[in-house]
């Protein structure tokens, strides 16, 4: 048997600090379209606002600062 080295960039595991826990619960509703700090990557969704409010400018995502595959990688927070 082969030992699979590879990540699996499709896992749900994510690297949250306890200051941002309450994060985990929002879903995505945006397409990728924010670049990640790390890779620069545009493969960051937007993600639902609990503390949205009404605005002529539309919806105010939540948008972390890492993707979920520079997360993974580094074992660092996303939203920090």
């Amino acid at each position: 048997m082969s030992k699979n080295t590879n990540l699996d960039i499709n896992t749900s595991y994510t690297f949250t600090c306890n200051n941002h826990k309450v994060n985990d619960n929002e879903v995505a509703l945006r397409p990728p379209v924010y670049k990640c700090s790390e890779c620069k990557k545009r493969s960051i969704s937007g993600y639902s606002n609990p503390e949205h409010c009404s605005n002529p400018f539309g919806y105010l995502y939540l948008i972390p600062r890492l993707c979920l595959d520079c997360s993974n990688i580094s074992h660092k927070c996303r939203w920090c």
